[in-house]
């Protein structure tokens, strides 16, 4: 097992790419075929309406909105746009 890593997230384009990876690696590790279908995930969280912990509209923020965040998790970064 590889030691803990801290990286500081500096600008958006790198946090819009860090969002996008934790939602789709259940995706690219098979495990489902779509974020949405990750119940670990905040994905489900930042697409409902529903009251969340999680800071939905600052994440939404990052992609313009939420049709665009849905979009870029879709498929995979090299379609999106968001790539490492």
């Amino acid at each position: 097992m590889r030691p803990f890593k801290r990286k500081k997230i500096e600008d958006e384009n790198y946090l819009r790419k860090l969002v996008h990876y934790i939602h789709y690696n259940p995706v690219d590790a098979n495990l489902v075929e779509l974020p949405i279908n990750w119940k670990y995930s905040s994905y489900s969280a930042i697409i409902s309406t529903k009251q969340t912990m999680v800071c939905r509209e600052e994440v939404l923020d990052i992609y313009e909105d939420r049709r665009n965040f849905i979009y870029c998790h879709q498929v995979p970064p090299s379609i999106s746009g968001i790539e490492w």
